[in-house]
């Protein structure tokens, strides 16, 4: 079962989907994020987001941010 997110900047939706897999620098270190996921909010640091879709990884960068996973749902605003 994927899990959808949506990335989020000031200006625009960057992107927005279902994932198998989401990867992002946490401010204590690097998340994960998979299906039915328990409820976080994080703050994000410099680095890359990574998306896992149908087998390969789209790569973002953010230099901080948020992120919220709440009812299988991932919101990054950056």
């Amino acid at each position: 079962m994927p899990i959808d997110f949506k990335l989020i900047t000031p200006e625009r939706l960057v992107a927005e989907g279902q994932a198998e897999m989401i990867i992002v620098p946490g401010g204590d270190g690097e998340l994960g994020f998979l299906s039915n996921h328990t409820p976080v909010i994080s703050t994000l640091k410099a680095g890359k987001i990574q998306i896992k879709q149908d087998g390969s990884y789209k790569e973002f960068d953010v230099d901080r941010g948020f992120i919220e996973v709440i009812e299988n749902r991932v919101n990054i605003l950056m």
